[in-house]
């Protein structure tokens, strides 16, 4: 085909705090392959030695994959569509206070937050860029979680979906990103928001 069979358009860079998590990921990673194998050739052979004829010892995976396609279909087939799932769901955007504008008192862990993107129009001050993501962690410069004092806010995390990540990417290159919680930052000064359909068709 003109793509890759595995296609994601493009890919959040891994924070370099979180390195020392790809170490751990290798060690499960590497240690559920040699499992893997060890248990399928051992299971090969315990097959083998089981006292039943051959229809019957085909029977038993064919019920065993029909259960299976009914309650939990996706881990059938190749792998493919398991892997392209990944993009669909949620991940963790982190998001530096040097590129929002916020009032840091209003960040509660939990709730959900709004992102608009300045843009220079007559009538259009900001435009609607993600709504419903989720904050999830409050950081200060040494990345330990803050409880109380909002004053030394450095890091923002937020929940959303994986497909917004290239589009805040762009927004953030090319300006700041205002943070709101709860309602429309701009209402006040009569701006016209767009929907957010407007500001992806803009950054696409």
């Amino acid at each position: 085909g003109l793509t890759p069979s595995l296609y994601f358009e493009r890919l959040n860079s891994l924070p370099l705090k979180y390195y020392w998590g790809l170490i751990i990921l290798g060690i499960i990673i590497g240690t559920s392959g040699v499992i893997f194998s060890k248990g399928l050739l051992k299971t090969q052979d315990l097959y083998k030695k089981l006292n039943m004829s051959v229809e019957v010892k085909c029977i038993i995976p064919f019920i065993m994959t029909g259960i299976l396609a009914l309650i939990f279909p996706i881990v059938l087939g190749g792998g493919h569509e398991l892997i392209m799932s990944l993009k669909e769901g949620e991940i963790c955007y982190d998001l530096s206070v040097r590129d929002i504008d916020v009032n840091p008192a209003t960040l509660i862990k939990g709730m959900n937050c709004s992102l608009y993107f300045t843009l220079s129009g007559k009538d259009v001050v900001s435009d609607l860029l993600i709504e419903n993501a989720r904050i999830i962690g409050l950081y200060d410069m040494a990345n330990k979680p803050l409880v109380d004092d909002r004053s030394a806010l450095n890091t923002v995390s937020l929940a959303l979906k994986s497909e917004m990540v290239p589009y805040l990417n762009k927004a953030l290159e090319l300006g700041r990103i205002k943070l709101t919680v709860g309602y429309n930052p701009y209402g006040d000064k009569e701006t016209v928001i767009n929907l957010n359909e407007t500001i992806l068709k803009y950054l696409s």
